[in-house]
C-alpha cells in the first residue's frame, strides 16, 4: 500500500471531500487525486501538510522495510 493510499483511508475515514482538503493543503486537486490514488507520490512538503490537515503523525505512515533485492533468494 503506497502513502497516498494510506492518507486516502484516512480522508475517508474522516469522512472529508477530496476538494475539501485541496482547499486547505494548496495542493491542486489533480495532484491531490493523482497522488490519493497511487499514481503520483506526495513530495515531502505536501506529505506534511496532508499530516497537518488531517492530524496524523508522519511516522505512521511511513514505515520502514528493508529494500528489495532482486535475483536472491533467501
Amino acid at each position: 500500500m503506497t502513502v497516498g493510499q494510506k492518507i486516502k483511508e484516512q480522508v475517508l475515514e474522516k469522512g472529508l471531500k477530496q476538494y475539501y482538503i485541496s482547499k486547505i493543503t494548496g495542493i491542486s486537486p489533480s495532484k491531490l487525486n493523482l497522488s490519493l490514488n497511487g499514481k503520483r507520490n506526495f513530495s515531502y512538503e505536501e506529505l506534511e501538510i496532508m499530516c497537518w490537515a488531517l492530524q496524523l503523525d508522519i511516522g505512521a505512515l511511513l514505515i520502514p522495510h528493508p529494500p528489495v533485492k532482486k535475483g536472491i533468494k533467501s
